[in-house]
This record gives C-alpha cells, structure tokens and sequence, in this order.
C-alpha cells in the first residue's frame, strides 16, 4: 500500500470510529444500502424528473460553471443530501483550497473527509484510492478556479483514462462522483459521466437597505445519459450569508 493510500486508509478508520462513538452512523441492519437503483435528491425536481430520480449511486456526475456561480455551495448541498440519505461519510477532494471548513454546514461537518490535494493529478490519485476502500455515499472532486498557467498543464495531465478507472471504481464501490471544473474545461469527464450540469449566476437581489438579500443562480441539465432531451433551466435560489 502507497503512503497516499495509507493515510486515506487511516482517516477513513478514524472517520469511522467517530461516527460510532457518536451515534452517527446508524447500525447496518437499519442503513440503506446503496444500489444502482438508490439516488440522491438534488433538491430540484425538474432535475430529479430528468435524471430519473435523481444522482444515483455508482455514476460520474460532472459540474462546471465560471466563478461564484454556486458550483461550491450546490456540491455541499449534494454532499449532505447523500450523507443524509445513507447515513454514509462523504469526502470532499480539493486541489485549488476552495473549502472554508466554516462554512461546511454542522451537519455535514461532522461526516464529511476534507482532503487537500497539492494537485489535479493528485486529486485523482486520491479519488481512485478513496474509491478502492469502499464506504462513502459520494466523493466531489473540486477542480476549479487555478492560474491559466496551471491549468493549460493540467488539462494536460488529466485524461479521460482517470476518468474511466474513476467511473469504474465509483460503480464497484457504489459510491457516486460529483467531478467540478470550469466552463469548457478539458479536465471534466464530459461523455463519460452519466451527466453534467451547468451554473450561471443571475443578477443580485439587493434588499431595502442596500444589503445583498440573494444571490440567485441557474442550474441547467446540461447533457444526460437517462434523459431523451434538455432539461428545462431550473432556477436555485442561494441566500448570502
């Protein structure tokens, strides 16, 4: 076993054992086991209706938007909805330090693995080995927001072979990966993912006292593998903090 995987392996266990002394995770008789057939909400039901129900278990999901379009905040959003959803830890892989921790929801705090990658590739790394041990609900790859220059270098590096090893494991493991990049970014899974969703940021809605109130986005179903056509544009309302 790799150092990398070593330590994964390690915060997994300790992830875990904290969860039982907690009363986190529930007992295995009373958990919902994931299968193909189990999906997670994305809160949106024009969304749900597309996909079929919803980000099943076991898939590749893509996510890609420009800058403060919502691509962080809808990703916890999933996150918690599947740690809900199967009383399973989750695991958050960041390779451009994106994450506030405190602004991760107590609720999810307490069941999500942060793991800071140095870079795109490993990032993927970390995911594959993630994916090997088994045990999470689902796993987000946020690959966003990096110098040009770095990111023309990992476009590079970052294939659609990684993707493939990752969609395959994610099914072994019954674990689904949510990968987020940028608009028009060669490093997203693009056809290999089940589907792909697009952000937009609308214009802010400003309150009677000049004080920002909301900040409105757009998520589209922007290509699917379930779907037989385009999914309406499907307003999410986000409120600043």
């Amino acid at each position: 076993m790799s150092a990398l995987a070593e330590r994964i392996a390690v915060a997994r266990r300790a992830l875990h054992q904290a969860h039982h002394a907690t009363g986190l995770l529930q007992a295995p008789t009373e958990s919902l086991t994931r299968s193909h057939l189990a999906c997670v909400s994305t809160g949106i039901s024009t969304l749900d209706e597309s996909l079929g129900g919803g980000l099943m278990a076991g898939a590749l999901y893509g996510l890609e938007g420009e800058r403060s379009s919502g691509r962080l905040s809808l990703s916890l959003a999933w996150l918690l909805a599947a740690t809900q959803r199967f009383a399973s830890p989750v695991a958050f892989i960041d390779a451009c330090d994106a994450l506030d921790p405190s602004s991760v929801s107590p609720a999810l705090r307490a069941r999500l693995l942060w793991i800071r990658a140095k870079s795109d590739l490993d990032a993927m790394r970390c995911l594959e080995h993630l994916l090997e041990g088994e045990g999470f609900a689902m796993a987000c790859c946020y690959l966003v927001d990096q110098p040009q220059s770095k990111r023309a270098s990992n476009e590079r590096a970052v294939r659609a072979g990684h993707w493939l090893r990752v969609q395959r494991r994610a099914e072994q493991a019954q674990c689904t990966v949510l990968a987020v990049t940028d608009r028009h970014d060669l490093r997203a899974p693009a056809s290999l993912g089940q589907a792909t969703f697009a952000t937009r940021a609308e214009p802010a809605r400003w309150g009677r006292s000049a004080v920002l109130d909301q900040r409105p986005i757009t998520v589209t179903l922007a290509r699917s593998r379930t779907s037989s056509g385009w999914s309406p544009p499907a307003p999410v309302t986000l409120h600043a903090p």
